[in-house]
Parts: structure tokens; sequence; C-alpha cells
């Protein structure tokens, strides 16, 4: 029997809600299956900038879905968007086990900036040559708005079991494999989003800007005549839709 699971995601504008199952015994390929995925919007002043401005009102969007989707079973994680968190990927030279805590928390101090009073940061060691070099993948993001988002699914009745930055939990989801290398876009309106994963793990996050729309990317020619056009029909599908290419 496939054990149902949510991860829900936390913008200023939208509660996104993937739900999905996954078998109790894994098989090879990807297994996991989605069942259906929700957007349930925020009324402006609600959340600003991931900082919870009413809670009140928060939890009362959060309570109603939860009445429409009632049940115990399921696992409930929070995926913490890229824009209220940091996450990078460093190649370090090596560092023998003992000493990687405090290299690293040396590393958060020059990179994340986030007063040490607030700071929930962890890190994963995606490959190592020994003796050699280290990669490291560091997140990071603020314990405070951490603490706020998980009491608001707690109060509604879901209990937070996992946190995780958006574009990880999506890996382990989706079931990538060990050694597969797959590279995960997603678009809206102002910006593209490129994730590589190797495996479940983000390896190299990019964000770029979205192209002018076509008012917006008039400009002038020697002869005085304007020129510009719309974007092209594949920037346009990625910018409203995600994909996957597995390479």
């Amino acid at each position: 029997m496939r054990k149902r699971s949510v991860v829900f995601e936390l913008t200023d504008g939208e509660v996104r809600a993937f739900w999905f199952s996954v078998p109790p015994f894994r098989k090879l390929g990807h297994s996991s299956t989605s069942v259906k995925f929700d957007r349930i919007s925020i009324p402006t002043g609600i959340i600003e900038q991931g900082n919870v401005r009413d809670e009140n009102a928060l939890l009362g969007i959060l309570s109603s879905y939860r009445m429409q989707n009632p049940g115990k079973s399921e696992k409930v994680y929070l995926a913490i968007p890229l824009q209220q968190g940091f996450i990078q990927t460093y190649t370090l030279p090596w560092i023998s086990k003992r000493d990687r805590k405090s290299a690293i928390s040396l590393l958060v101090d020059e990179e994340i900036p986030i007063a040490r009073s607030d700071l929930l940061y962890d890190f994963l060691v995606t490959s190592e040559e020994k003796q050699i070099s280290l990669q490291v993948l560091l997140g990071a993001t603020r314990q405070s708005l951490l603490e706020k988002y998980v009491a608001a699914f707690g109060q509604a009745g879901f209990k937070v079991t996992g946190v995780d930055f958006s574009f990880s939990i999506l890996g382990q989801a989706l079931g990538f494999e060990l050694n597969e290398d797959v590279l995960y876009l997603q678009g809206d309106p102002n910006s593209l989003q490129m994730v590589l994963f190797r495996g479940a793990v983000p390896e190299i996050v990019r964000v770029l800007p979205a192209l002018p729309r076509p008012e917006e990317s008039v400009e002038s020619t020697k002869g005085g005549r304007k020129r510009g056009g719309p974007r092209s029909d594949a920037f346009s599908c990625i910018t409203e839709h995600s994909a996957l290419i597995s390479i």
C-alpha cells in the first residue's frame, strides 16, 4: 500500500501543495507517483517578502485547505523557496571529517548574509577525492521565518515532518536515480530557474531574469526605425511551465 505525502511551498502570493505517493518497497526507476498539484491563492498583505504579516488569516487559509484534504497517514514536508534561503555548491580543498563542521562554519560566516542569531544552516558532502578536494552543498535560511511557517501548518493540522529547499525535495519526490543527471527548468513571468540534479541532489542552481516583453524590448536603430518582437515560443513555454530533461 502506498503512503500519501505532501510537500508545501509558501510564497507571498500562494500556497503550493504537491501530493505524491511512494510504494513501501522502492523499485528501480521513477516509482513515485504524483497525485495532484494544488495552488491556493493568498491575498496581498498576508505574507510580504516571506514574512508572515497576518498569522490568523494564513491559519484560516491552511485550515480550510486541511478540511478539504482530511487524512492522518500522510507525511508533510515544507519546501523553502529559493527566495527565502540560500543554496550553493562549493568545491573546497579536502577536509577531514573531524574538521568539516568548523570549516563550513567559517564558510557560512563569509558567504551567507543572515545574522548568526537567526541563522539555520546545514550542508551535504556530494562528492570527495581524498586528500584532493571536497564538494559541498550548503543551504541556509532564517530560523524565525521557518518557525512561523511550521507553527502555522501545525495549527492547521499539517504536522511538518521534514524541511528542505524546494529543489531538494523535488529531486527526492520525483525519485531521480543516484547516477542520473537531470536538468530541471521552472519559469514564471519574471525569471527562469535552472537546476542541475545529480541524482536527487541539486548540484547547480541558477536564476535568470526573464526576457523583456515585446513592449519593453523595442530599441532604436540608426535609421530611426524601431525593432522588437515577441519572445520565442520555446522561452514562453518554459516561463509558464516546468520541464525535466534527462542528460
